[in-house]
């Protein structure tokens, strides 16, 4: 029975028959006749005349055309795949995307009504710059009562001593500080998300487009379905994303991207901040039940931290869009290198086997 080759082995015949021909037919052209050149297959009068008919320009052209037809279906078909699974990919980021936009606008709006005064947040002393941790923390230090601040601190440290004990964390042990005052507590979360990319100045004070977070999504997001021939080619000699073939060029685009999302992701997720951020949230929330508006000052007092409230509403909105964003974000990276490894495959079957040069360096 007859062995049916898969759509790489065909292009790999079609692709190396056309060459054999494309040889054949400058051969005849140089002889300058068309027709009724002899190739030296059989001497038989008929066979020979059958191969000059088989192997006449016009015959050998239309083999050509019809191969190139033929390998160019193949390589749309086998691509197809790939490109449709990047397409799909990329609707879904785009989406996510859309999604943390409006919430960052819904977010920027709260601090529009800082500066417009119209937030109610005299009474605390809160910031235009500041997010909305930063404000509940000043407004604590306001306090006169140290009962106050004392339980805000209780909050964070049982609910980091929870997270150490957390036998579901994969963490290697506790590294925030203990801390004993409100400055303390400020001082340490702001030394920390120093280096965080996600949580620090998200849009106060700073352009969206300074946000490395950001713009790692958006160079996933702009990842073409229909990559250069240098990004493929890039790609296929990378010494990290090809090392099953031994290969041992430079790191490609998308190994680099892949190391900066997962850091960026690593930093959304970080569980000591989160678990810190949760723990100011769940004190507000708590502030806000014990509160009772008696008289104007206290009135005033509690719209401000209903104010903080409704902003770190949208903040965690915000975090759990980004989060979602990331991992479209990933789908689609990974899409995109696997269209890269499609590409390659087909450049890979296309090449020509030859024997070695003299004395060529193998």
């Amino acid at each position: 029975p007859g062995i049916v080759p898969d759509s790489l082995q065909r292009l790999h015949i079609l692709h190396n028959a056309e060459l054999i021909l494309s040889v054949l037919q400058q051969q005849k052209l140089n002889q300058g006749n068309n027709k009724n050149v002899s190739i030296g297959i059989d001497e038989d009068g008929d066979d020979q005349d059958n191969d000059n008919n088989r192997f006449s320009i016009e015959n050998i052209e239309e083999t050509i055309r019809n191969m190139r037809k033929e390998k160019k279906g193949l390589e749309s078909h086998y691509i197809q795949a790939a490109r449709v699974l990047q397409i799909a990919s990329q609707t879904r980021l785009r989406q996510a995307t859309k999604r943390r936009t409006d919430i960052l606008e819904k977010l920027q709006s709260f601090v529009d009504k800082k500066k417009q005064g119209t937030g109610t947040l005299t009474a605390v002393n809160i910031t235009n710059d500041c997010p909305w941790w930063q404000g509940l923390l000043a407004w604590c230090s306001f306090q006169s009562k140290q009962v106050v601040q004392a339980s805000l601190l209780d909050h964070v440290e049982t609910c980091l001593v929870e997270l150490d004990h957390d036998p579901s964390q994969p963490r290697s042990g506790r590294s925030f500080p203990k801390v004993n005052t409100l400055d303390g507590l400020n001082l340490a979360l702001s030394m920390r998300l120093e280096k965080n990319t996600f949580f620090p100045k998200l849009f106060w004070g700073k352009s969206l487009s300074e946000n490395q977070l950001f713009a790692c999504l958006k160079e996933i997001s702009d990842l073409s379905d229909d990559p250069s021939d240098g990004e493929i080619f890039e790609n296929s000699r990378c010494h990290k994303c090809r090392s099953d073939w031994d290969q041992k060029g430079p790191k490609c685009k998308c190994c680099k991207l892949e190391e900066k999302l997962l850091e960026h992701d690593k930093c959304v997720r970080d569980p000591e901040i989160n678990c810190i951020l949760k723990s100011i949230f769940q004190f507000l929330k708590q502030s806000l039940v014990n509160k009772r508006p008696r008289k104007k000052s206290s009135s005033t007092t509690v719209s401000a931290l209903q104010f903080i409230e409704r902003m770190a509403d949208t903040f965690f909105e915000l975090k759990n869009a980004v989060l979602k964003e990331l991992d479209c974000a990933k789908t689609k990276w990974r899409t995109h290198l696997d269209l890269l490894g499609d590409f390659d495959e087909l450049n890979q079957c296309k090449r020509t086997l030859r024997l070695a040069y003299l004395d060529e360096n193998l």
